[in-house]
């Protein structure tokens, strides 16, 4: 009878264990690009996923793809979203911007007075990467063609190939990606001294389970802003990566 009893005991100990770790332990879904495991986005979002006491998968996708799932609510959250982006009752942005970051044009060294100032994009085909049509719409007085990617590598290839002219990216990331390629003296950066900075947010999605944890997550967000965390991982992740 004991033993009955010892056996119970542990089976409802155990049975309340697991329902309370999975009470206590929310997993965060959420993807970066396939190019960057264990780039910046990734170590931004273990960092939040750190400080909501919550676990983290990540899935590898495009773009794209990324706000397709996050519209679908198969991923929870994704950073990297411009201030631009449209708006969607699929997903909101949470406030505030976690960074503001500067893109930059890239041309052929070969070509490197082509981009001076401002109205010779409207000579140029550009690369971006743009996944809605509204944002299309919305560039394409700015240059003579555009040409639509999902990867920075893609970028990097049509320019080398002639397809385009120039590619906007990160500046940081791009210049680390030309320099592990040993194409630092190949495509170099525009001569055109300003490059786009744009604020970047994080956004959840509305049919996502956490949703109910949006107030949490800006308050996480407000308070590595005033920590002046982000910049700090910013800082130390391409320290690293330069280093190498």
């Amino acid at each position: 009878m004991r033993k009955v009893r010892f056996k119970l005991c542990y089976c409802l100990f155990t049975l309340l264990f697991v329902v309370s770790r999975v009470d206590a332990n929310e997993t965060i879904r959420s993807s970066v690009s396939p190019e960057f495991r264990d780039g910046l986005q990734e170590k931004y979002l273990r960092y939040l996923a750190k400080k909501m006491d919550m676990d983290l998968k990540i899935y590898p996708m495009p773009f794209a793809r990324r706000i397709r799932a996050i519209k679908k609510g198969e991923i929870d959250i994704m950073v990297g979203v411009k201030g631009a982006q449209p708006i969607s009752d699929n997903y909101d942005k949470l406030q505030p911007s976690y960074e503001q970051v500067q893109s930059l044009y890239f041309v052929r060294s070969k070509d490197a007075d082509i981009l001076v100032k401002r109205e010779d994009l409207k000579k140029l085909v550009v690369g971006l990467t743009i996944d809605e049509q509204t944002t299309l719409k919305n560039s394409e007085k700015k240059y003579l063609d555009i040409v639509t990617v999902t990867t920075l590598n893609q970028k990097i290839e049509l320019l080398l190939l002639g397809r385009i002219d120039t590619f906007l990216h990160f500046g940081q990331s791009a210049h680390y990606v030309l320099k592990q390629k040993g194409l630092a003296d190949k495509v170099i950066k525009a001569s055109l001294k300003d490059g786009i900075k744009n604020d970047y947010y994080i956004i959840i999605s509305t049919q996502s389970p956490l949703y109910q944890y949006k107030n949490k997550f800006e308050s996480a967000i407000k308070h590595s802003i005033e920590a002046n965390d982000f910049k700090r991982i910013r800082q130390q992740h391409y320290e690293a990566l330069l280093a190498k």
